[in-house]
């Protein structure tokens, strides 16, 4: 799967937060199967994009940069197992539940960290560097509109847009991006499968 393919999944993904938060209506309270499936679409397209960023060198060759995109996937496909659960059993609050659903919040945490790392490598360039500095911006951006305006349907909503904004940008910089460096810039992600040149070219 090249790097522009993933870009398209990405920004498919997108817009699903915001779709989620009106079809619950603006309230953070409700949740419902089809809540975890819409977050599924979201996460996953979220995985896409992080992984072609790393291909394109965007988290630089420092151990560090490998260190953020390993704990960025980890946090994802974590809020994955439990979009899944909530999509099989909707507020199950069981201990695992709970546990999977705090890595929504460590993953957002986690994509700042991402966003400032590639910024600060400077690999991409223009706009598309400071575009997932900005999406990592998120959470702290609704952390104080919280704690200004409190749960209301107009925080949400704008939260939601937001989301669907920034996500998408990040989305366009990748399959623009993509068509422009061709499949030589993309960087083989050691330790996905560290395995066989046959099973890397099916993950690449």
């Amino acid at each position: 799967m090249n790097n522009r393919t993933l870009g398209i999944l990405a920004l498919i993904g997108a817009p699903f937060l915001l779709i989620d938060t009106a079809n619950n209506g603006f309230n953070i309270n409700q949740s419902s199967g089809i809540s975890g499936l819409l977050n599924l679409l979201y996460t996953t397209g979220w995985i896409c994009a992080v992984i072609a960023l790393k291909r394109m060198g965007a988290f630089g060759d420092k151990r560090f940069g490998k260190i953020i995109f390993w704990v960025q996937i980890s946090c994802l496909v974590l809020a994955d197992c439990w979009n899944i659960y909530e999509w099989m059993q909707p507020r199950a609050e069981t201990t695992l539940y709970f546990m999977l659903d705090a890595f929504w919040p460590i993953g957002n945490l986690c994509m700042l960290v991402s966003g400032i790392t590639i910024a600060a490598q400077g690999v991409l360039k223009g706009w598309r560097r400071y575009v997932p500095l900005a999406v990592g911006l998120w959470l702290p951006i609704g952390l104080v509109l919280w704690a200004i305006l409190t749960r209301t349907p107009g925080m949400l909503l704008f939260s939601g847009i937001y989301s669907a904004l920034t996500w998408s940008l990040m989305a366009i910089g990748i399959i623009t991006s993509s068509g422009n460096t061709g499949e030589a810039n993309q960087q083989p992600i050691r330790g996905l499968a560290g395995v066989h040149p046959k099973l890397q070219e099916t993950v690449y």
